[in-house]
């Protein structure tokens, strides 16, 4: 939907800040809503304006195409956008006040507060108003400036999972309100005779340019400054070239149709059509000695040598000699900006010399140094926005995430006024800054991208915020460019391209070409000053080392990358860096890294929720390596806890992934469904695509919905999806074979079973194994099942304490009383049924004690398989159909060996009910064969279709173990 309509005028006074409606308050420069319990919920720009047209007319009903006309004026929206706008809102005013915003049938929406709007004056009161503001305008009303160097920030960098379930995390920005600003008058110019075809250029058509200037790839900008480096020996007056090109530099960050490139990235005198090189200098004026001289040369592919714009003025001036200057540079490249309003510089000599040092240092990445001078600047002039928006930069850079996002604040609030298409950048950058507000960033950046498709670093920076938020299909089609593109951006820019890339295919299952772009990203990180973006590379190098099966541990390689980061200054990635060394070295050791705390806090601290989430996840599954269980759901637990005391749903994800099949194997059914729907509505992509169908597909095997099992695992091999890696595909497999067992159709089973070899991974390996067995005694083949388990209790030997283990311990001991070697199942079965218990996953002790409660009717002790088989059904939900349904038959059993035939009819007549419903083939058959021994006639029947009657006392050995294709108790594939 398109619109064009502009909003009203406010109605409240032009410097109100905070407006009262019921027991709310709502922070206009901010915009922000605070609950009177504690609770502040920041918008985005969007929705807060959406929120300022109901503000400002109450109990007006608004049409969705009024709404769209106020809100997205002149922007291509989908209808989507003004639902989901609605609900954050009723989100952000909290449950108790979502009746506020009512939904006309067919029409829009009413919002009715319960008392008017008022204005809270300075001192707190408030007085009643009917009316509030409307958006000031469809474009972004904030702010944004140059990012130096940033590259991906390894303190929301993903942590080393053991197992093939990885994920990610964090990163977005704050805004405030606009601060008026003095301009300074500027000095008179002397300018050049424009030539013809300079006239033409500048007064060109603005539509037409306005137009054409969004889909043409951006101008790539070289600019230097002579002399090059100001200090104090600088002469007076001449320091105004490097001021110059600073204050250029900012505004030329800001706009989109324009990419700064790096100094030194100029290849001579060869400039590509979308190429300029801008040259300023200053001098002593040689007609008035009293006065400088400021020059700019701007040269391209078409004029290497073109006229030179010049201001001159007195040295005193030099502030203003350089703020002409760089807007008439800015003309000259972009007569659409002509008039376009900026912050004015300070008026202070001290500062603007300072603030030009700053970004030179910057611009050099002397990161300490340009902290040092631009601290100086902004002490000298506090309402000097820009200076602290380098500031922001700055500290995010070292780690200070808390100051950066003040800092990003304060210069939102100091640096007005800005062209619209500056503040929409300047917002996107801001957002960046914050591991809060990933999806603000994402839909920040989508949205520039849509306006500008010729700045792909826009759509490099997106794909950096979807590996954050678990996105990896969707980032790597935002980081996938020609070669040539990216070889003509600005380098650290590439960097970015080149991590983002090795993080998404990292998440995606494929370490080798995660390494390959890794190592991409290390080749470009050599420049001084860029040992940030060095760690960053070398900690990716580090993970994808240990996501590779068969990798040695390598703990030395995180410690190359803690030390990258330490050099850059950045303590809370070097910190982290450390905490996954530690835990390689660490390994199935009881101990827990002393950096675990110190991290969690300073996560805290950065409010980066996603951080600390993977320190506690990464120390919970290496106690689960370990075999201690009760401590790996603690820390699960406090993972959990963290994730729901945020508004980070990526985080959420990821705990319900871990805890999904925790849920499952501790027999909470329901809540491990719950979980798997709230997966689902997500979206499946990345590890989650794979894991959650795969987890899905096995609980509906053991419920017995065969063929709904088969379309989820469909599911996870969708259509459209990349190839996963092949320890996924090899588990895959291993459950396909798995449910086909079960459905009695194993030709089909063999060669998944072959596909489900993974010589690589021994859990995997032995599942295979066990299939083979289990095909073998569901064909009757007993003779080859009983030489296929020769030596398989030596596939155990490399298997941790865990499901993956007890699974094969109960399949293998099925398999050898299956075979009649009772006393080598028991043996088995009992070295491991403590260890299960004490780990309190039901799932596994129920299918141990059913194994057990079968060989004990077998040797004919009924009570103690009576035992057994009630201490199974205590530990088991109602639809663990392919355990229940064991232990139902092996009641039938019982009431036959004792001469109940009343109550084994019974019990066969409920069993077939459900069996039927669910189209279980194979109990169904052996419901037969029970029939056939029920009675006399009955066994009269099973003799004339070629059953052969079975004897009471030896059905169980015959039928049990004979005819039953085995039963796994959990797929090995889970984990």
């Amino acid at each position: 939907m398109t619109s064009s309509a502009r909003p009203h005028a406010q109605p409240w006074p032009e410097h109100t800040t905070r407006l009262i409606v019921g027991d709310l308050r709502i922070d206009l420069p901010n915009r922000r809503v605070e609950r009177p319990d504690g609770v502040r919920q920041e918008l985005p720009q969007r929705v807060f304006d959406l929120l300022l047209v109901f503000l400002s007319e109450p109990g007006t009903v608004h049409s969705r195409d009024a709404l769209f006309e106020r809100v997205w004026h002149g922007v291509i929206v989908e209808d989507a956008n003004l639902t989901q706008g609605i609900w954050m809102l009723r989100k952000a005013f909290g449950e108790e006040r979502r009746q506020w915003f009512r939904t006309v049938s067919k029409t829009g929406y009413v919002f009715e507060p319960p008392d008017a709007v008022r204005v809270e004056d300075s001192e707190g009161e408030s007085a009643a108003r009917t009316n509030a503001p409307s958006p000031v305008d469809g474009a972004t009303s904030h702010t944004a400036a140059p990012v130096t160097g940033e590259a991906s920030n390894p303190t929301s960098a993903s942590t080393i999972d053991p197992r093939p379930s990885t994920l990610h995390r964090t990163l977005a920005g704050v805004m405030a309100a606009c601060v008026a600003v003095v301009t300074l008058a500027l000095p008179v110019l002397s300018l050049p005779v424009l030539s013809p075809r300079d006239r033409a250029d500048a007064s060109a058509g603005i539509d037409t340019a306005a137009s054409a200037r969004k889909v043409a790839p951006p101008l790539r900008i070289h600019l230097f400054a002579e002399p090059p480096v100001v200090d104090a020996r600088t002469p007076d007056g001449l320091w105004a070239a490097m001021l110059a090109e600073a204050w250029l530099g900012y505004k030329l960050e800001l706009l989109p149709e324009t990419l700064l490139m790096p100094p030194g990235s100029s290849n001579g005198a060869h400039l590509a059509p979308d190429e300029r090189r801008i040259t300023i200098r200053a001098s002593v004026d040689p007609k008035r000695p009293d006065q400088i001289l400021l020059q700019a040369r701007i040269a391209g592919a078409a004029r290497p040598a073109s006229p030179a714009l010049e201001v001159r003025g007195p040295a005193k001036d030099a502030v203003r000699l350089a703020d002409a200057l760089s807007q008439e540079v800015l003309t000259r490249l972009l007569p659409t900006h002509a008039h376009a309003p900026w912050p004015a510089l300070p008026r202070d000599v001290v500062a603007a010399r300072r603030y030009a040092l700053a970004m030179q240092a910057a611009r050099q990445h002397d990161w300490t140094r340009a902290e040092r001078e631009a601290d100086a600047a902004a002490r000298a002039a506090p309402a000097f926005g820009p200076v602290r928006w380098l500031l922001a930069q700055l500290h995010w850079r070292r780690g200070d995430v808390p100051g950066a996002i003040e800092l990003a604040a304060e210069s939102r609030r100091a640096s007005t006024p800005l062209p619209d298409d500056a503040e929409r950048v300047f917002d996107a950058m801001t957002k960046t800054l914050d591991p809060g507000r990933r999806e603000d960033t994402i839909a920040a950046f989508a949205e520039l991208e849509k306006t500008w498709p010729g700045r792909i670093d826009f759509a490099i920076m997106r794909a950096l915020m979807l590996t954050r938020v678990g996105r990896p299909a969707e980032a790597l089609a935002a980081a996938t460019h020609p070669p040539d593109a990216l070889r003509a951006l600005p380098v650290d820019v590439r960097i970015r391209q080149a991590i983002a890339s090795s993080e998404a295919t990292l998440l995606k299952g494929d370490p080798a070409t995660s390494r390959r772009h890794a190592q991409a990203a290390l080749a470009l990180a050599t420049a001084p000053g860029l040992d940030r973006e060095r760690g960053s590379a070398r900690l990716m190098l580090a993970r994808t080392h240990h996501a590779t099966p068969g990798n040695a541990p390598a703990p030395e390689l995180f410690e190359l990358a803690a030390e990258s980061f330490a050099a850059g200054g950045e303590a809370p990635s070097s910190l982290y860096a450390r905490f996954l060394a530690d835990n390689i070295r660490l390994d199935k050791r009881p101990e827990v890294s002393e950096h675990l705390e110190p991290l969690i806090a300073t996560a805290r601290r950065l409010h980066n929720v996603g951080l600390e989430i993977e320190a506690l996840r990464t120390t919970a599954y290496r106690f689960y390596r370990a075999g201690d269980h009760a401590r790996f759901r603690e820390y699960l637990r406090r993972a959990q806890d963290t994730a729901n005391r945020s508004d980070d749903l990526n985080s959420q994800r990821i705990v319900d992934l871990d805890l999904m099949g925790e849920d499952f194997f501790m027999a909470n059914i329901s809540s491990a469904r719950a979980r798997i729907r709230r997966l689902r509505s997500g979206g499946l992509d990345g590890t989650i695509g794979y894991l959650v169908p795969l987890l899905d597909a096995t609980m509906t095997l053991h419920e017995g919905r065969y063929r709904d099992a088969l379309q989820n695992l469909r599911d996870g091999d969708a259509a459209g999806r990349q190839k996963p890696p092949a320890v996924v595909e090899a588990n895959y497999a291993c459950v396909r074979a798995d449910i086909l067992l079960a459905m009695m159709d194993t030709v089909a089973a063999r060669p998944q079973i072959d596909r489900c070899r993974n010589l690589g991974n021994p859990s995997l390996r032995a599942a295979a194994r066990m299939l083979d067995v289990q095909t073998d005694l569901a064909d009757g083949d007993l003779e080859s099942a009983r030489i296929k388990l020769q030596g398989i209790e030596k596939d155990l030997a490399s298997l941790a304490t865990g499901v993956e283990r007890w699974s094969l311990v109960s399949g293998i001991g099925y398999a050898f009383a299956a075979v009649g070697d009772y006393d080598r199942a028991e043996r088995l079965l009992h070295s491991e049924l403590d260890a299960t218990r004490g780990a309190g996953y039901l799932l596994m002790v129920a299918g141990i004690e059913t194994n057990l409660a079968e060989i004990a009717a077998a040797r004919g002790d009924w009570m103690r398989s009576r035992t057994l088989g009630l201490s199974a059904r205590r530990r088991l939900p109602g639809d663990a159909w392919l355990i229940n349904q064991r232990l139902d038959r092996l009641d039938i059993l019982d009431a036959l060996v004792h001469d109940d035939v009343a109550s084994a009819r019974a019990r066969m007549a409920s069993l077939r009910t459900r069996a039927e419903a669910l189209d279980d083939r194979l109990v169904l058959r052996d419901l037969r064969i029970l029939a056939s021994i029920s009675s006399p006639g009955a066994r009269d029947a099973a003799s004339s279709e070629g059953i052969a009657p079975l004897d009471p006392a030896q059905v169980y050995i015959d039928w049990l173990y004979g005819r039953l294709p085995s039963q796994r108790a959990t797929s090995t594939a889970t984990r």
